[in-house]
């Protein structure tokens, strides 16, 4: 029993509890929250599904040849294109930015609290695997990473240096508003998906965005996000065990290249990023990068996804040592995430009086709400489960239990074993 609790104390030294007090909901960060459109490019700039017919027939001229292999690499059609060619891209980046739907015309109403906002100073430019997308209330981009390790084309648009905004309470009183505009005309259904409108993450503010999870927002629907916030908190009294037995990092204990905040899911895009680097000789377009590595272009594509793929295997290995292993990425001792409840209806905005001017235009709106569901919750903490002096307590007791040993034992045997053979060996000499 005391091996079993030897290893139980070596294995787990951490508990984890629920707090005895809850936390109200303005000691956390209101969720960053990142809008990508269904909509990659407008049609007045590049028609995807045009020069897809074209570069069937062979009539695209070189600068639209140009942009159609770039565009492939987001619209989700798979790696068929003859021109495998392409290894590499680096201007790829910049051809997204010059095509995306520009903030003014997709953002067109914001609102916090009730209060008016202005869309393109709150929204910053954001690459993920979507394309462009816009991310509101998340660190500034300069903060998130690190200006001297990562390529200038993630730096593309800072944003605010304001710290993250927090909400006094829950409710709709303090939730953010957006209203989402998209042409009729810029719909594209060869590039993307049956399902036009946009996709939306909520992540922490200090996770850079990656929508491998996100919410549908359709097309003339009104969206209601009511979020509920976990918080995990790991106390001092575990910080002298090594990392991995508590597993997890604090802030000072795990530095990332390319970014300044240490959290699992900036450590795994990093990870992601290097692995697709040794395996591939380049990364994708969405993917943190060093200044003098190439962007995949799409003779590239089937190797970066089977360097994704491959990632994700590896953790069905068991124990053999592979890449990931390498990339020590253990949750940080302070976590939040945010889980959301979503409700939908019609969003009949063509009866509201402040959008009378959009009726006769060919658009849709969507409106996006976002509030906390309640005004407190509880945290769970991680605290010590052992330390030595409570070890050896139950080492104590159990051999007490189980042998009769105190320290009066201890003495007894030290008595017996040295004290006691003197004695009998001076009396038998006297008596002689």
């Amino acid at each position: 029993m005391i091996r079993a609790l030897y290893v139980k104390w070596e294995n787990s030294p951490g508990i984890v509890s629920f707090a005895t007090k809850a936390s109200d909901v303005s000691d956390i960060p209101f969720p960053a929250i990142t809008i990508c459109p269904e909509v990659k490019s407008q049609i007045s700039r590049f028609n995807f599904t045009d020069a897809y017919h074209k570069h069937k027939a062979s009539k695209l001229d070189k600068t639209s040849l140009n942009t159609f292999i770039t565009m492939w690499q987001i619209c989700d059609l798979g790696t068929g294109i003859d021109h495998a060619i392409r290894l590499y891209d680096n201007h790829c980046i910049r051809t997204l930015r010059d095509l995306a739907v520009p903030k003014p015309s997709l953002l067109k109403q914001c609102s916090w609290g009730r209060q008016p906002l202005n869309c393109s100073q709150e929204f910053h430019t954001t690459v993920t695997d979507q394309g462009i997308c816009y991310t509101f209330n998340s660190l500034a981009l300069s903060h998130l990473l690190r200006v001297g390790e990562v390529h200038p084309d993630f730096l593309i648009d800072g944003g605010l240096d304001n710290p993250p905004r927090r909400a006094s309470t829950s409710g709709k009183k303090t939730s953010l508003v957006v209203v989402l505009q998209t042409n009729q005309n810029d719909l594209d259904y060869l590039c993307g998906s049956c399902i036009q409108g946009y996709k939306v993450q909520l992540h922490t503010p200090t996770d850079y965005p990656s929508l491998s999870n996100y919410i549908q927002v359709p097309l003339d629907q009104e969206v209601s996000v009511e979020v509920i916030p976990h918080l995990a908190l790991t106390t001092d009294s575990i910080r002298h065990y090594n990392p991995k037995r508590r597993n997890c990092f604090f802030q000072e204990e795990r530095k990332l290249r390319f970014f300044s905040v240490y959290s699992q899911a900036n450590c795994e895009l990093e990870c992601l990023s290097n692995y697709t680097v040794k395996l591939c000789g380049c990364t994708r377009f969405s993917m943190p990068r060093a200044r003098l590595v190439p962007v995949c272009g799409v003779g590239a594509m089937r190797c970066y996804q089977m360097a994704e793929y491959s990632l994700l295997r590896m953790d069905i290995y068991g124990d053999r040592l592979t890449f990931k292993d390498g990339c020590q990425c253990m949750p940080a001792c302070s976590t939040l995430q945010y889980d959301a409840e979503i409700s939908q209806a019609d969003f009949d905005w063509h009866h509201m009086k402040q959008f009378e001017l959009d009726r006769m235009e060919r658009i849709h709106l969507s409106y996006l709400i976002v509030y906390f569901k309640e005004p407190e919750f509880i945290a769970i903490k991680r605290s010590e489960l052992y330390g030595d002096t409570e070890f050896l307590a139950n080492c104590g007791g159990l051999l007490g239990l189980f042998l009769g040993v105190s320290l009066l034992s201890f003495a007894e045997i030290l008595y017996y074993c040295t004290l006691k053979p003197f004695v009998l060996w001076w009396n038998w000499r006297r008596s002689r």
